[in-house]
């Protein structure tokens, strides 16, 4: 039952959920998914009350991005422990950078939809695992980069910091990434488009191929030398036709 509104490149995913949620009625009991991006969440949750189902979502903190999600024949009100989830703290003698831990992260093998939600703050880090990697990582992650690092358990009841996102809100003349990205970066259209053909934005980590995809509330776009831009809602449109839409800005440290 997918629409146009279903992206080509996300017809695996929506089959796969198609699955899960198949495979959950039939038990009639609830199923944790891995981590899923903020846009692989709604999808979940359109599909999920399609079959008078419903979701809950939790990532290891309040604000978190990456969610593992609970399908559920009805409100169970989960707890935080049934999603389970673990944080762990890294420590190294230099500054970190979220590219650095996850390129790390992934060198040991892991795959990405058992890591979270990645927060750096200088020489310190915390990243949401599933909770059965957890261990495996104590015993193997030992370096980002070069850098020797300290992995530890955060306590029980430790979460992971929230993303600093800025809210805004901007009018668009469409929901083309090109025309977020103006809004969002306060940059001419020209210097967006010019922008995803030279391979510096990326789409929930995957390099954006064309300045007019259309986005979709829930999606992320990352910008090298920028930050990211999280399309929150889109919240109306003025008289002249222009949409009045929420946008999250996270701004790396580098941008100005």
């Amino acid at each position: 039952m997918a629409g146009s509104w279903l992206r080509p490149e996300e017809q695996t995913f929506w089959r796969r959920a198609q699955d899960w949620l198949d495979q959950a009625v039939s038990r009639q009991t609830w199923r944790l998914t891995d981590f899923l991006n903020p846009r692989e969440q709604q999808l979940l949750a359109e599909l999920a009350h399609q079959r008078g189902w419903v979701t809950a979502a939790y990532g290891g903190g309040t604000g978190a991005e990456r969610c593992r999600v609970i399908l559920m024949p009805d409100d169970w009100q989960p707890q935080e422990e049934d999603f389970q989830i673990t944080v762990l703290s890294v420590t190294a003698a230099r500054s970190l950078s979220h590219g650095s831990v996850l390129g790390s992260l992934l060198g040991t093998g892991l795959d990405r939809r058992r890591v979270g939600d990645i927060a750096v703050t200088g020489q310190q880090a915390w990243v949401a695992v599933c909770r059965e990697v957890a261990d495996y990582l104590l015993g193997q992650w030992r370096y980002v980069g070069r850098t020797p690092v300290q992995v530890d358990f955060l306590p029980g009841a430790a979460a992971l910091p929230p993303p600093a996102y800025e809210v805004q809100q901007v009018y668009v003349a469409s929901l083309r990434a090109d025309a977020v990205l103006s809004a969002a970066c306060r940059w001419p259209r020209s210097q967006a488009q010019a922008a995803v053909r030279r391979g510096e934005v990326s789409l929930h980590h995957i390099p954006l191929a064309r300045p007019d995809e259309q986005l979709a509330p829930g999606d992320i776009l990352s910008v090298r030398g920028f930050g990211r831009v999280r399309l929150l809602s889109v919240q109306g449109e003025s008289r002249s036709g222009r949409l009045r839409v929420e946008l999250g800005v996270l701004r790396s440290r580098s941008a100005h």
